[in-house]
């Protein structure tokens, strides 16, 4: 059994030492949504495995009623935008497979109404681009 333990932890141990970081940002709330100004963030580009995603970590989120948070990957421009999906809390959001975060290097957390539409609302917790 402690053999199997250790294993267990050496396993992990090497699982996170292929994670790579790729790029980082602050987020914040400077000239966004006034219903968040005590929100902040960070944001991570890593890969693991192949794969991206972003890490994100926020302090004070907006306590939204009747909305959602959703987290999405914007171009320069601010025109296109990829979804992440909605916020669940801090960690892990995966990339789409064919998504580049050259082209998409805005990470912005959204408040969201409930209104089934799925496009980014206009109304902005949190930005930050990755460097």
């Amino acid at each position: 059994a402690l053999f199997v333990g250790l294993g267990a932890v050496v396993a992990t141990r090497s699982g996170s030492a292929d994670t790579q970081l790729l790029a980082a940002a602050q987020l914040s709330n400077q000239g966004l949504s006034p219903s968040a100004v005590t929100t902040r963030g960070t944001a991570r580009l890593e890969r693991d495995r192949g794969r991206q995603f972003i890490e994100l970590h926020l302090q004070n989120p907006p306590a939204v009623d009747d909305a959602y948070l959703e987290v999405w990957l914007i171009d320069r421009r601010v025109q296109g935008m990829v979804s992440l999906g909605p916020y669940h809390g801090n960690g892990r959001y995966d990339i789409p497979l064919g998504v580049d975060p050259a082209v998409y290097p805005v990470v912005d957390v959204s408040i969201e109404p409930l209104d089934g539409q799925p496009v980014h609302s206009g109304e902005s917790a949190v930005r930050g681009v990755l460097a």
